[in-house]
């Protein structure tokens, strides 16, 4: 597991290998994300088997520095995160998140950016990202063009 190795390395008490050119000692925290291509990341109950999988491999307890639990989404959910990340910080939104529905490990299926009880959403409000906004503007006047709608 890719994931291990990284948080060991650099997290781990031993500090035996350190990554060059980097200073982490600013670095307080470790916040492991997977992202899928596909919609398998944001899917019911992949995150909880990953997060039993990741908990049975990295003794999170054992690290230098705080290591969070293990979040998974597919692509789209963090291209969604996008509109919130000019002021944001992407920590922030997961940190909400997980606080919004720890309770009995709901955080691992509720899905990122419908969660009820997250204050960092709730304040923003509903974001499309721009690409999203800009893309579909130019769709829409490409097809009124074609289809003769424009004058």
């Amino acid at each position: 597991m890719q994931l291990k190795r990284a948080i060991e390395l650099t997290c781990g008490q031993d500090k035996s290998e350190l990554i060059k050119d980097v200073d982490l000692s600013q670095v307080h925290a470790i916040y492991p994300v997977i992202v899928t291509r596909d919609d398998i990341g944001s899917t019911l109950g992949v995150n909880a088997f990953l997060q039993v999988r990741f908990d049975s491999a990295v003794q999170r307890e054992k690290m230098e520095k705080t290591v969070t639990p293990l979040f998974c989404m597919n692509a789209e959910d963090l291209e969604r995160f996008t509109a919130y990340l000019p002021d944001t910080l992407l920590t922030d939104l997961l940190e909400a998140h997980y606080r919004a529905n720890r309770e009995r490990g709901k955080y691992l299926v509720d899905t990122y950016l419908s969660s009820s009880n997250n204050a960092s959403l709730e304040e923003k409000g509903i974001r499309r990202p721009d690409i999203h906004v800009r893309s579909w503007h130019e769709l829409c006047e490409s097809a009124a063009e074609h289809l003769g709608l424009k004058p």
